[in-house]
């Protein structure tokens, strides 16, 4: 696959982007269908977050961000439905002695415990690993979310240790689970 300006990628029934314009409506009803289901995990909203317009300036920013090359954010559209399944972002992209990146992911709890995540995870990881040459990429969960840990298992990840208040989430300061996973074919282009 060619470094191309705005990549996809797909697996079976799941095609993985960075957003489009024509998307934010897709995004905007993700999150009101899934903002109950969503709401443990996620970080306060602004008061103007449920809006189209909202959305699409989280498109532009997501665009942006890309063309920057310091965020990479998808979002999972399901081909069947056209419907947004999830999204998955690498935040907080470091080169130099770094060659790190975070990561984040979340699923509408329709999409559920059928895999895709893990099959999504497992491609957008390795676009970052061999097209884009990363080292590492850092990602936590709440000690509690149990289905977050299984798929960063299954995905390689291992755990580091606990970072306590780590990130504001519903409401409050919460405890969180560190894991990495290492890029065991990055290349040193410096030399």
């Amino acid at each position: 696959m060619l470094l191309t300006e705005f990549p996809e990628l797909e697996i079976e029934n799941i095609l993985i982007r960075i957003p489009r314009f024509a998307d934010a409506s897709k995004i905007l009803d993700f999150y009101v269908q899934n903002e109950e289901f969503l709401a443990p995990f996620d970080p306060p909203k602004p008061e103007n977050f449920h809006t189209l317009e909202f959305s699409k300036e989280m498109v532009q920013n997501y665009q942006n961000n890309w063309v920057a090359r310091t965020q990479l954010r998808f979002i999972l559209i399901c081909k069947s439905s056209l419907k947004m399944a999830g999204m998955i972002s690498f935040t907080g992209m470091e080169r130099g002695p770094f060659q790190s990146c975070r990561l984040g992911y979340k699923l509408g709890e329709r999409f559920t415990g059928k895999g895709i995540m893990t099959n999504s995870l497992k491609n957008s990881i390795e676009y970052l690993f061999n097209e884009l040459n990363f080292h590492r990429i850092e990602a936590s969960y709440l000690r509690e979310n149990a289905p977050s840990r299984k798929v960063l298992e299954r995905s390689g990840f291992v755990t580091e240790g606990i970072a306590k208040d780590y990130l504001f989430i519903n409401g409050k300061w919460r405890d969180h689970t560190l894991t990495s996973l290492i890029n065991k074919n990055w290349k040193d282009f410096s030399s």
